[in-house]
């Protein structure tokens, strides 16, 4: 289906019904990236969507910040008569859950972060971003394709080797504008660290012992002392390729709490 944000085309999907969920896709992903997951949670209405400038959507403007993109997903939901959420994101999705949790706290009832953070970008990180977009804009598939393949173990490319393919195939498809919007934009992103302390509904973390992004045991540590029910499973940072099974019980156990 397709909503219509400031003249721009936004894709989504919505199924079920019952308590609803917002599930919110990383960085050169899609809402097809649940798709192995939802039907696993039928008691659920589950919502989602294809970020700006991912997927079927369009991209809005040259930076789409993590306030952006929750406009966006909060512009969605008014639009479905939605008033309450829990919310899923990996990576970049997670980014945006707390984004969105800061500037509708009242529609929040629960974030799960996958493979996720609270913090901001580090100096180090930020100088990755540029060169990241410098890459994008002289070879962008070569850059997806070794992006995506970085994401996980090497046991991974080669156990998932054609779930890793049809991510990079579909990304492949995205604008050259959409993938610079959100390098940008998580280029900037501010440190949420107080906005998760705040939150004193459900807040869960899931990480991947092997995620060469965001380190596990430090992270994790960190997670605790903000309140978050904190996991660490085996894997890279594609845990829903990689560990899907573990990814569908967990979700299972975490929504029914």
């Amino acid at each position: 289906m397709i909503f219509t944000y400031k003249d721009k085309a936004i894709a989504y999907s919505i199924t079920g019904s019952g308590p609803a969920v917002v599930f919110i896709h990383g960085f050169l992903e899609s809402r097809h990236m649940w798709e192995k997951v939802l039907p696993h949670l039928p008691q659920y209405s589950t919502l989602t969507i294809d970020l700006p400038g991912m997927g079927d959507s369009e991209t809005l403007q040259p930076i789409h910040t993590m306030e952006l993109y929750a406009e966006v997903i909060n512009a969605l939901l008014r639009h479905l008569k939605i008033s309450r959420v829990s919310l899923v994101g990996h990576s970049l999705g997670g980014y945006i859950s707390l984004a969105f949790t800061e500037m509708y706290p009242e529609m929040t009832e629960r974030i799960i972060l996958i493979n996720s953070t609270f913090k901001a970008d580090s100096p180090e990180r930020k100088e990755n971003r540029t060169r990241a977009v410098r890459l994008v804009q002289e070879r962008k598939n070569a850059f997806i394709s070794m992006a995506i393949s970085n994401w996980v173990t090497q046991e991974s490319q080669k156990e998932f080797a054609t779930d890793l393919e049809v991510l990079k195939t579909h990304a492949y498809t995205f604008t050259e504008s959409g993938i610079i919007a959100a390098l940008e934009g998580m280029k900037i992103r501010k440190d949420r660290s107080k906005v998760a302390l705040n939150f004193t509904k459900p807040k869960h973390l899931l990480l991947s012992e092997d995620d060469p992004l965001i380190p596990a045991t430090e992270t994790a540590e960190e997670a605790e002392k903000l309140g978050f029910d904190t996991r660490i499973i085996a894997g890279g940072h594609m845990s829903v390729i990689e560990n899907l099974p573990d990814i569908i019980q967990y979700l299972k156990e975490v929504l029914n709490n």
